[in-house]
């Protein structure tokens, strides 16, 4: 799972990759996976073709909808080979559809798709480059962001103790404070992992309608502490739908709107939707998501069917590929949303030893680096998300000054793309 969020159990992936005749470890590596890219595409006329020949290069209509200066800026060189990756690896996953986006100094920003948003029922849907993901774990890097800026406004500090917002639970040590958390070094447990959770339970023995609030999230799904706080690290989710709690009980204003006016908006991302806000507003099409929920191999459209979750996350942040490489871009190039100050914080990474994370190298404040052989002599991070049938990832390629985005909607794609892809960017034109 990386920094991405909720995994199945092994066994689960076992079914997955002997379906597809692939390893295991190759699984592991690529739910992991922290950003790869994509082609600029559009949709073409079906005419009856398959899904995988609906990707075409769009680098024009890529820029115009970037929040990125692109005027005289030439194409991605290299987009028709990253177009070429997003198509082969639908049609050799067997899944559904990916979305992507870059943006490299000295280029447009590129973004692309391929495959199906929708397959069957009463017609197939393309995927679009400007369609929505939940963006899972990702959440996780904003809720540091955000927290950090906050910090800077003087509206918080990131060493309070936890305590003056959260008390009465055994299972949290009085030492946590807002930092420990957004590092994962709080040693408070991760409910993810606790065999009654969504992410665990079976399908259909979950209360999709139900919602979390802290007190239950910490006396039915959190066990004790792992270790004293700042002595270890160990993925968190609990960690930071707790720091969520700080953030909103100190503003007076929900997640959400924190996100969009002290993130979103300074990064000129406009198009955002955030789960619970209210229904997605006209003209924002979000891709359908696609999950095995019986185990029989057929994968089913669980779009709006999972609601359940966003009570217990950080956040429910939606977006498109290219809003995410923007973001990024905004962030980490431009240094536009944080200050230096904030920015170091959030690079202090430390070592990532935990035995159920193989893949994390270390992790700094929502962010990470990653031990994947593909990045190992490129120096690089960023976080990725996996919810149900998304996966999502954002990497900053820091001697490139490259930022990589990609999305699927079905947990096979990726498997078939993210090392071509990856590769790709980084052989650069």
């Amino acid at each position: 799972m990386g920094p991405i969020g909720p995994t199945k159990d092994l066994s689960d992936r076992r079914r997955w990759t002997q379906k597809q005749g692939v390893h295991v470890r190759r699984v592991l590596q690529v739910l992991l996976i922290v950003a790869l890219l994509g082609s600029a595409c559009s949709d073409t006329p079906d005419g009856g073709t398959t899904s995988q020949a609906r990707a075409s290069t769009t680098a024009a209509a890529a820029a115009s909808s970037s929040t990125v200066e692109t005027i005289g800026l030439p194409p991605l060189p290299f987009g028709a080979a990253l177009d070429a990756v997003l198509s082969t690896g639908v049609e050799e996953g067997g899944g559904f559809g990916v979305t992507a986006a870059v943006i490299a100094p000295g280029f447009a920003p590129w973004t692309g798709a391929a495959g199906d948003s929708i397959r069957g029922g009463d017609g197939d849907v393309a995927m679009k480059p400007g369609m929505l993901f939940e963006v899972g774990s990702i959440d996780k890097h904003f809720t540091a962001a955000l927290a950090l800026r906050l910090q800077e406004l003087g509206l918080l500090d990131l060493d309070a103790l936890l305590s003056e917002w959260v008390s009465g639970h055994p299972n949290l040590h009085p030492d946590i404070t807002l930092r420990h958390l957004l590092s994962s070094t709080s040693g408070v447990a991760n409910w993810v992992q606790h065999p009654d959770s969504l992410f665990r339970a079976p399908w259909d023995q979950v209360d999709w309608d139900r919602v979390w609030t802290i007190d239950a999230m910490l006396t039915e799904l959190v066990g004790e502490p792992e270790f004293p706080p700042g002595e270890g690290w160990q993925y968190s989710t609990t960690g930071f739908r707790l720091a969520r709690h700080v953030i909103e009980e100190t503003t007076g204003r929900s997640w959400a709107a924190g996100v969009r006016e002290y993130l979103l908006e300074p990064a000129g991302i406009t198009d955002a939707w955030i789960a619970g806000e209210g229904p997605v507003p006209p003209g924002i099409e979000i891709a359908h998501e696609w999950y095995d929920t019986d185990g029989d191999g057929v994968l089913e459209d669980v779009t709006g069917r999972t609601d359940a979750q966003y009570s217990l996350k950080p956040g429910g942040l939606h977006l498109s590929a290219l809003d995410l490489a923007d973001w990024c871009n905004a962030v980490f190039r431009e240094r536009s949303v944080l200050s230096e100050d904030s920015l170091s914080q959030m690079t202090a990474f430390r070592a990532a030893v935990d035995p159920d994370e193989p893949l994390v190298a270390e992790y700094g404040l929502g962010l990470g680096r990653f031990s994947l052989p593909v990045l190992a002599d490129n120096g690089h991070y960023g976080h990725s998300g996996l919810s149900f049938g998304y996966i999502t990832a954002m990497i900053y390629l820091e001697e490139a000054d490259t930022c990589v985005t990609f999305m699927v909607n079905d947990r096979l794609t990726i498997e078939f793309t993210a090392d071509n892809l990856l590769a790709t960017v980084i052989s650069g034109p």
